[in-house]
């Protein structure tokens, strides 16, 4: 059941400096899902579950996302609000392996982003200034969640030298 859900974060959401790491795994979810159904209606806990948090830091993520006008509740269960707002924009998709293990969730995105450009096969070279700002954080955060990603095994290549960095992902298949 979970494992063939791909996470889908758009930019819109992923750029958001107002959202915690984890509230941008929850969207998502629910975006993912409401691609597919058109709501969510997975609990707490089995959200909790697929991403390796707290049932609560779900809960609390859940409100950061309607009180920033990003998912609403209603009786069929969470839905998108301004879903048509995404279309055009890069996306990033998570896949199981990634966001199940017990990284960062910093981390669990800036893979994302890194598999966005890569896809297993080429080089990502953008800048920790860019990919900070992609995502909506700190170059030093970028520093060390590449530095988690690479000791985990889920950089396949990473080199930094004088006219910047080369990143390749490891490769995922999707379901």
């Amino acid at each position: 059941m979970t494992s063939t859900i791909c996470l889908i974060i758009p930019q819109t959401v992923l750029s958001l400096k107002t959202l915690k790491p984890n509230d941008k795994l929850v969207y998502g979810i629910h975006y993912a899902l409401s691609k597919k159904k058109g709501y969510t209606r997975y609990t707490n806990v089995s959200i909790a579950r697929m991403l390796g948090i707290h049932p609560n830091l779900v809960g609390q993520a859940q409100m950061n996302l309607i009180e920033a006008h990003l998912i609403e509740k209603n009786e069929a269960g969470y839905v998108i609000v301004k879903n048509e707002l995404y279309q055009k924009e890069r996306n990033i998709y998570i896949f199981y392996p990634v966001y199940s293990y017990k990284l960062n969730p910093g981390a669990k995105l800036l893979w994302g982003e890194y598999n966005s450009f890569s896809k297993g096969r080429e080089v990502y070279f953008a800048s920790r200034e860019y990919s900070a700002l992609r995502l909506g954080v700190s170059v030093q955060s970028i520093t060390a969640w590449t530095k988690q990603l690479f000791k985990e095994g889920f950089l396949t290549r990473y080199e930094t030298h004088s006219g910047g960095r080369k990143i390749v992902t490891k490769s995922f298949e999707s379901s």
